[in-house]
């Protein structure tokens, strides 16, 4: 069938080409949609499979972050449109979502450090982080890929960024998955990357999901806890920091989020604050949504049928 001279027309009159031209736009078009759906690969990167992530996320907008020139994967970004970081949280778990600007993660992608740092009013120096929780992708072999608890170093903690480095709570730079720090496989903490999500102004992105047991950060050492002095029903200060090809023990000197970098002053640049409810006005909140005793239960039961998602 030719596309020049006259038209070309069916038994009832229909234009042959323009029907033609049309199936093929719809088809382009569930391609294109499929494609994009397919990209997106979510992968359980600590703590095993993990069914109970939130379907909504508060997004703070004050660690949104402008494309920094640095490596991809260590590189927070975020603005009005697609925000750079959320939480969230349950009665069992603090839930954090931060955005990098990597699109595609390979198997090998991470060989660095991921910081979330914590100001809690009231502990340690106002306007610098009294606790961490880190990502540490440096260390060799993968099952020592730990998320760890961290707490100032004494030795270092200059007025910028990458003049401050964190320690770990346990003064055991060594071991990664026991206590004080997160277990592999018992529900202490998950961790979860979203690749390839697209976003209007960065391209896409790779999500990066932390999940952290509150029950972890209150039960004593002894228990399997951290002993933290984190609770639900505060105030947090936040900020965000990476690492290039270094463990969670160096100075913060890759990325900084919200507008700031690794030479900014540390006092000043930890304003972005989540707070947490009571615990006695969430279990009224949970009852006012008829999901107490359902839903919502212990994290060493959601540890235990983590891998079915109709427990």
């Amino acid at each position: 069938m030719g596309l020049t001279g006259s038209p070309q027309v069916d038994g009832r009159g229909n234009h042959l080409v323009i029907r033609h031209h049309q199936t093929i736009l719809y088809l382009l078009c569930l391609a294109l949609i499929s494609a994009s759906t397919a990209l997106a690969t979510e992968t359980a990167q600590y703590g095993g499979p993990y069914s109970y992530w939130p379907t909504t996320w508060i997004p703070l907008p004050g660690l949104n972050d402008p494309d920094d020139g640095v490596n991809e994967h260590l590189d927070f970004v975020g603005d009005a449109s697609d925000p750079g970081a959320y939480y969230q949280w349950d009665s069992d778990y603090f839930y954090f979502r931060m955005r990098m600007d990597i699109g595609s993660l390979s198997g090998d992608a991470y060989g660095d450090t991921l910081f979330i740092l914590i100001d809690l009013p009231g502990t340690g120096t106002t306007g610098r982080p009294d606790y961490g929780f880190a990502w540490d992708t440096k260390s060799t072999p993968g099952t020592e890929h730990g998320m760890e608890l961290m707490v100032p170093n004494p030795l270092n903690q200059g007025t910028t960024w990458d003049t401050t480095k964190m320690n770990d709570a346990d003064d055991n730079n060594a071991k990664k998955i026991s206590p004080p720090d997160f277990g592999l496989a018992n529900g202490d903490a998950y961790l979860r990357t979203i690749d390839n999500v697209a976003t209007t102004n960065f391209g896409t992105t790779t999500l990066v999901d932390w999940a952290i047991s509150f029950d972890h950060l209150k039960d004593p050492i002894a228990s399997g806890g951290a002993d933290t002095a984190l609770r639900l029903g505060q105030t947090w200060y936040l900020q965000l920091g990476s690492l290039e090809d270094a463990n969670d023990h160096n100075f913060i000197d890759t990325d900084i989020a919200g507008g700031d970098s690794p030479t900014s002053a540390v006092v000043g640049s930890m304003d972005t604050g989540v707070t947490t409810p009571e615990p006695a006005s969430m279990a009224l909140t949970l009852l006012a949504l008829g999901i107490v005793g359902g839903a919502v239960r212990r994290r060493k039961a959601k540890a235990d049928d983590a891998s079915d998602p109709a427990a």
